[in-house]
């Protein structure tokens, strides 16, 4: 169901050349989900899945053919579809290195009659992949320093185009105290800085660009110190074995 917010039929001043105009007309929109799950030894995951928003909402810009004027307002398209696999992987080398890759192979459609005085149809195959990285120098060595990396092709939000994005995460973790129990985690999140994409729009007359000169990066120091030799609760006793993760 939309929000109130959305709902109201006012109209917000963001500066001389845009606003956010309500949308009384709105709808609720109802998605369908499915996904088939296939295990294999127990730690390599494959899934199919299927999504689909029947008059989905979405907020997007729009330039008015009659007013020097930027719209944003939340609509209902006619629908949209993503169909895609997703693998999971795991893997190890020694104690050494320990990862894990992510592969999502998608393709998104969204399609609206109606965008205010235009309509669009946009569908794209995307890639979103994923590897995350954990080295050690000895067995029991208390530092242990990861990185990881990220990266979605060029995607699509309605009638816009969004463009490729990626990242590199690094952090050093240190493992220290009786029995380990202080841990002390330094993260550098988005190093270049690069997790934030370009939208584009050039469709039926509209001809729009937004690039947001965003700060993604950040830098984390994380201490966790616990208290009397406290263990995570041990779920061995949950059986598992429908979710073909236990015997």
């Amino acid at each position: 169901y939309p929000s109130y917010w959305e709902l109201h039929g006012g109209t917000s001043h963001i500066n001389d050349y845009s606003t956010i105009i309500g949308n009384p007309k709105l709808q609720p929109y109802i998605q369908y989900d499915a996904q088939f799950n296939y295990i294999l030894r127990q730690k390599y995951v494959a899934t199919l899945y299927f999504q689909y928003g029947d008059k989905a909402t979405v907020q997007l810009p729009y330039q008015s053919s009659d007013v020097l004027n930027l719209i944003y307002q939340t609509i209902n398209m006619n629908y949209e579809r993503v169909v895609g696999l997703n693998l999971h992987a795991p893997f190890n080398v020694w104690y050494i290195w320990n990862a894990t890759a992510t592969a999502n192979i998608m393709n998104r459609r969204a399609k609206a009659n109606h965008f205010h005085d235009i309509s669009f149809d946009n569908s794209k195959w995307i890639f979103y992949g994923s590897l995350t990285n954990s080295f050690k120098f000895s067995q029991n060595c208390p530092v242990s320093v990861s990185v990881d990396f990220s990266y979605i092709s060029p995607s699509l939000q309605g009638i816009a185009d969004l463009s490729a994005i990626w990242k590199i995460d690094a952090g050093v973790k240190w493992q220290f105290g009786k029995k380990r129990c202080c841990e002390l985690d330094l993260k550098a999140d988005d190093i270049f800085n690069k997790w934030s994409p370009t939208m584009t729009i050039s469709h039926a007359g509209q001809d729009y660009r937004m690039k947001v000169n965003d700060m993604t990066r950040n830098l984390k120091l994380t201490f966790i110190w616990r208290f009397n030799g406290f263990k995570p609760k041990d779920n061995s006793s949950v059986d598992t074995s429908r979710f073909g993760t236990g015997k």
